[in-house]
């Protein structure tokens, strides 16, 4: 069986054709949850990057590992790293005897985050020498140039685990030829309504005054809009790899992202500071393997609350390994893990109507002092 997780940085999911947006920004994506299942309230435990990893590859709440602040303010604060008892996703199902491999770029982050680099059997960082983790040089054809022929090498009778970090959707908004320009720049063809005190207002976008009386503004969310468009079409590049090299059909496809970006509809625009909706309201696409059983059909939408503490369970339960709960030790043999979230499979299956009833979420610039 092969597990591939695709983590797109920074995607709001009210921005993507399948949660309802009026722009074409995401066929691969519409497609691949066509053929599974799309979660409506994916949310976020951080509007920022090192948390919701941090999160997502522990199982844990943030005020649980840590892990609370963003990149730059964590820097000298030894307390805001992940304790090395922790067991990690990748080290987890390392030990378990599956093949574990990432195309990622969390390790080279100021704050030296090295957790996100255990238990990997191969890592590859997809950054080319000499160039910053802000650069072009980050865009999934990048990665992709690494990752297709990797997964034609993937071993066919082997449990294997991908993950996978686009980083396009992240600012500064870029997107080269042929996806700059895609989108209507006075943005006529997004939706408009009318809010409770009667502003006029751009779904997706901020206000409508605001954004005809700002350029900038107004080619920020269409080159936005175009890089996610760019990142979909790597994504429909891995769904072809996997279809080719004959493993599509028993491969457990996950795809979600760590936070979204204001548009303009708040103070911080065109950036992630802040818990609101759309920094914390994620996509979470999920095709399930054709191994796995009591499915629901293709095309179904589940409204039932999910976070990034969720991610780690429901990998581990998909992928058949066995652990029990206990308190840190770092114990492979039995595997002992101290999670706070639950597997979302038993949502999909129907077993059960929810797994949570809150998510608590962290924005700012959080630093043990100010708790």
């Amino acid at each position: 069986m092969n597990i591939v997780w695709i983590a797109l940085d920074t995607q709001r999911a009210d921005h993507l054709s399948c949660y309802g947006y009026a722009r074409e920004t995401s066929p691969d994506l519409d497609a691949l949850a066509a053929e599974g299942i799309l979660f409506e309230n994916y949310i976020s435990c951080s509007a920022h990057t090192t948390p919701a990893f941090t999160s997502m590859f522990t199982g844990q709440e943030v005020f649980h590992h840590g892990v609370i602040a963003t990149l730059h303010a964590s820097y000298h604060e030894p307390h805001m790293r992940l304790n090395g008892e922790t067991i990690t996703l990748a080290e987890a199902l390392y030990t378990q005897g599956w093949i574990t491999s990432a195309f990622d770029t969390m390790m080279n982050f100021r704050a030296r985050p090295g957790w996100f680099g255990r238990g990997w059997q191969t890592y590859t960082n997809v950054i080319p020498p000499n160039k910053s983790q802000s650069s072009q040089a980050l865009g999934c054809e990048h990665v992709n140039e690494s990752l297709l022929p990797f997964i034609g090498r993937m071993d066919r009778e082997a449990d294997n685990f991908l993950f996978v970090h686009y980083w396009d959707p992240h600012q500064p908004y870029d997107p080269p030829e042929p996806w700059r320009g895609t989108f209507d720049r006075s943005l006529a063809d997004l939706t408009e309504i009318v809010t409770a005190n009667g502003t006029p207002w751009l779904l997706g976008a901020g206000p409508s005054d605001a954004l005809a009386a700002s350029e900038h503004a107004r080619e920020s969310v269409c080159r936005h809009n175009e890089e996610l468009l760019r990142v979909d079409n790597a994504v429909g590049q891995v769904v072809a790899a996997l279809k080719e090299q004959g493993t599509y059909d028993d491969t457990l496809i996950i795809v979600n992202a760590d936070h979204g970006d204001d548009m303009l509809e708040h103070h911080s625009n065109f950036e992630h500071r802040e818990v609101y909706e759309h920094c914390i309201r994620l996509p979470l696409i999920v095709k399930p393997a054709a191994s796995m059983e009591a499915m629901p059909e293709p095309g179904a939408r589940i409204e039932a609350l999910v976070s990034h503490a969720d991610m780690m369970p429901t990998v581990l339960e998909a992928a058949g390994a066995q652990w029990r709960m206990g308190p840190l030790g770092c114990s492979y043999d039995p595997l002992i893990l101290d999670m706070d979230g639950r597997s979302f499979l038993p949502l999909a299956r129907g077993e059960v109507e929810g797994i949570r009833d809150v998510v608590i979420s962290v924005g700012s610039y959080l630093r043990w002092e100010d708790l």
